[in-house]
């Protein structure tokens, strides 16, 4: 598996020097401003993926995943969205959500787990891609 972190250019000067030795060549750092446009042609696409992948092949995404109803007071959970309106005119996806939108990538893809570690706003979201 590869990653590239991107990031604004004092971040990156920041944890680029600090990468355990064990993950030098998967993991690389790139300056970018999100508010420009993206260097890494199909970062954001999840078909992009597709011809890669081999049957049963793992997709794990790192994002925010909206807890049900009720799993969180309701005046955070709507802060929340409204930030993310504010920020990016989005909002916040929930469980379901994050299943269709990999459903509308490719029907092939299954949703395996959405887990939020302790103390974390970040979920991640497994998917398995079955040809």
């Amino acid at each position: 598996m590869r990653c590239i972190v991107q990031d604004l250019p004092p971040t990156i000067a920041k944890v680029a020097g600090n990468l355990p030795s064990d993950l030098t060549g998967k993991v690389s750092f790139m300056e970018h401003d999100f508010f420009k446009e993206q260097p890494v042609q199909n970062a954001d696409i999840l078909r992009a993926l597709i011809p890669a992948l081999k049957p049963g092949a793992k997709v794990v995404i790192s994002e925010m995943c909206m807890p049900e109803y009720g799993q969180m007071p309701l005046a955070m959970q709507k802060s929340m969205d409204m930030n993310m309106k504010a920020q990016f005119n989005g909002k916040e996806r929930d469980a379901k959500e994050w299943t269709s939108l990999l459903k509308r990538a490719d029907h092939r893809f299954t949703v395996d787990s959405i887990r939020r570690p302790v103390r974390s706003k970040l979920s991640f979201i497994v998917a398995t891609w079955s040809p």
